[in-house]
């Protein structure tokens, strides 16, 4: 398992939810689909740089990004509506 930075390139969401809710959101998706989200986001891959990598068309790596996305936002608001906690998850992008 890869560490998170302290300072990732990615804004996920506020400041209430921890990294540790980060890796169990991770851990909750299909392996291709982690692998593309920690290599976009957490090393700054392109998704073009991913196909290549995994030798596989640029748009299926954008697919994996996009359902990975969604997968870890509603994990992550599950988590909070448990932990009855009020979070504002923001779409997931690369800071600049």
């Amino acid at each position: 398992h890869q560490e998170l930075h302290e300072n990732s390139t990615c804004d996920i969401i506020n400041e209430k939810v921890d990294k540790e809710e980060v890796r169990s959101a991770l851990d909750l998706l299909r392996p291709a689909e982690r692998q593309a989200i920690y290599l976009n986001y957490f090393e700054g891959y392109s998704a073009a740089k991913i196909a290549r990598i995994n030798n596989m068309p640029r748009s299926t790596v954008l697919s994996l990004l996009q359902r990975g996305k969604q997968k870890m936002a509603k994990a992550l608001k599950t988590l909070a509506f448990i932990q009855n906690r009020k979070i504002n998850i923001r779409k997931i992008r690369k800071k600049e």
